[in-house]
């Protein structure tokens, strides 16, 4: 559950398609995370799931391609999160 500390937060990163980029999606999800209050098991899932998935947007979707951008999108509303996250493969 989210509770609500910063109302309608929207959030985007773009970066090459790098694993070490994955440190930027990590921070991200911190920030948001503690800024809504999210609890310590729902984090762990959220940034479990979105890792993979930056993850596969980096090794699968731009093949690792460093020329290649991620997009990271995240908007957040009392008690709600959407994440989009595109990839140019």
């Amino acid at each position: 559950m989210i509770l609500e500390q910063e109302p309608n937060v929207n959030r985007r990163i773009n970066f090459e398609s790098k694993p070490e980029n994955l440190t930027l999606v990590e921070n991200l999800i911190d920030e948001i995370c503690k800024n809504q209050e999210v609890t310590e098991d729902n984090y762990g899932n959220i940034l479990i799931a979105l890792t993979e998935a930056v993850n596969n947007a980096i090794m699968h979707g731009n093949k690792s391609n460093p020329s290649k951008i991620v997009n990271v999108n995240i908007e957040t509303s009392p008690g709600a999160m959407s994440v989009t996250i595109e990839d140019e493969g």
